[in-house]
């Protein structure tokens, strides 16, 4: 049974909120939000639903101080984008809620359609996402001959229907009539181009030049040196921003406060089977449905299916009470395992998906840390070129993509910590994974990154010294990558 909410009930409301609810509107009519997309606790929240027999969005601002503000750059940014026949969906519905406390915008649900970000993820090859790419530039720089520019250009903030680009969040939209200036064109290019993640340079570059073609502008050496400018000042601001977002209470995770234990879990994992390991995390490891993959004194790992989705669970282990007294002060191997792959997703960069860390603690000192991540259906890299050692064509292509892996690595002054070839992974579709971050480390300093980074390559390409012609295949062009500035200087 749906309620009618208040405004004293929706600012109440924290980002777990997903009920369905009525809310009654100015003019006699109702909202029926049948599910909530989105909650920015005590500002707004947008929902799915019911509005006059449609399908519709819902976007209701509640903030006690900035709501109208916020409501009206919204209107504001879709008559904008209506005005010069960009697609945007449609607004039906401007008003308030029946006690006039909470603004209410109601757009058309565009059905049958796809966010920029899932279509991204699920390109299969790099062909496939230049020319998804190569269709959003298009669209982009029509927009920005016409003076708009959007100042939230991520790509979750565009839908894809049938060839169709929408685009979503009016409240960004700016207008800087007749065209939009070259200098300002580069840098919002860039912040487009630089959530292809890092070691992208080869795309971000023949991107921009179709980008350029299209606008009608001659390029120059300074114009693609201004772009990896801004490319590596917006990843420096998108990294610094998701730092505090992984280690907080946010719309994608959800902290853990026990007794004795603290950590943080992907809400979208939530389940009543991994409530119940984040309450007990050593149940786990009795369970008979488990498989231990290894039992060693520094760390336990185990193989579990909860709820229909398979995890793989690290528990790092404490020997002793000097142990303890050493790692008092530092930071627990899940913790920093999490926050690693944490910040290599988002630069896409493959790693096992991060689910959940928790950490124990006894009075001040350390105890054992869990950290879960989604299994990867693969097999370790060496048992992959050793099954595949007469296949001189898959050889090679999983080569180039490891080496291109370790690229990534450097461009985000990334060490790895332990690079040996048990710690990747190939992949169902022959893609390298990156596992093993508890002992990574981020470099500050480009000299200090190309030392570890050499002594890391050297220490990988030991894992070959039975298999020489493996070995001068990797060091082929290599290591060019650590000769050349890190993407994110």
């Amino acid at each position: 049974m749906k309620i009618n909410l208040s405004w004293h009930e929706l600012n109440s409301a924290q980002f777990e909120f997903n009920r369905p609810f009525t809310l009654k509107l100015n003019n006699a009519d109702a909202l029926d939000a049948e599910s909530v997309a989105r909650v920015l606790p005590k500002k707004r929240t947008v929902v799915f639903g019911i509005w006059q027999g449609r399908n519709v969005v819902a976007k209701l601002f509640f903030d006690a101080h900035r709501a109208k503000q916020h409501f009206e750059n919204e209107i504001n940014g879709t008559h904008i984008l209506e005005q010069h026949h960009i697609p945007t969906p449609q607004l039906l519905y401007q008003g308030m809620s029946e006690d006039r406390r909470i603004y209410v915008l109601i757009f058309e649900r565009i059905e049958n359609s796809l966010p920029l970000e899932t279509l991204f993820k699920n390109q299969k090859n790099e062909h496939d996402v230049l020319q998804l790419m190569k269709f959003m530039i298009q669209e982009i720089a029509t927009q920005h001959v016409y003076g708009i520019l959007q100042t939230d250009l991520h790509f979750k903030n565009f839908l894809i229907q049938h060839k169709k680009i929408y685009s979503l969040d009016g409240a960004t939209v700016k207008v800087h009539p007749p065209l939009l200036p070259k200098p300002l064109s580069i840098q919002y290019a860039a912040l487009f181009l630089a959530q292809l993640g890092v070691g992208h340079e080869e795309m971000q570059t023949t991107l921009f030049k179709h980008y350029a073609q299209l606008r009608g502008f001659l390029l120059k050496e300074s114009d693609f040196t201004a772009l990896f400018h801004h490319i590596s000042a917006w990843n420096k601001k998108r990294l610094k921003n998701f730092k505090k977002k992984i280690m907080r209470s946010s719309s994608s995770f959800l902290p853990i406060h026990h007794h004795k234990t603290r950590g943080i879990v992907e809400r979208s994992y939530l389940s009543t089977a991994l409530e119940h390991f984040l309450n007990d995390p050593d149940a786990i490891f009795q369970d008979p449905s488990a498989i231990i993959l290894k039992a060693g004194r520094s760390s336990t790992v185990s193989k579990i299916t909860l709820d229909q989705k398979t995890f793989v669970i690290k528990r790092y282990n404490m020997k002793n009470i000097f142990h303890k007294i050493r790692r008092l002060f530092r930071t627990s191997r899940a913790k920093k395992s999490w926050y690693f792959s944490q910040i290599l997703q988002l630069f896409g960069v493959k790693t096992a998906t991060p689910v959940a860390f928790i950490e124990e603690k006894r009075f001040i000192f350390p105890g054992k840390s869990y950290f879960v991540m989604c299994y990867v259906d693969g097999v370790s890299a060496n048992h992959f070129f050793s099954n595949h050692c007469d296949d001189d064509q898959k050889i090679s292509l999983a080569v180039s993509e490891v080496k291109t892996l370790f690229h990534k690595l450097f461009r985000l002054k990334i060490t790895q910590g332990d690079l040996k070839i048990s710690n990747i992974l190939i992949d169902a579709h022959e893609t390298p994974v990156l596992i093993d971050l508890d002992g990574a480390k981020e470099h500050r300093f480009s000299r200090s990154l190309k030392r570890r980074f050499q002594k890391e390559f050297k220490r990988f390409l030991k894992n070959f010294d039975t298999r020489p012609e493996l070995q001068e295949i990797f060091k082929k062009d290599y290591p060019h990558a650590w000769t050349s500035p890190p993407y994110t200087d």
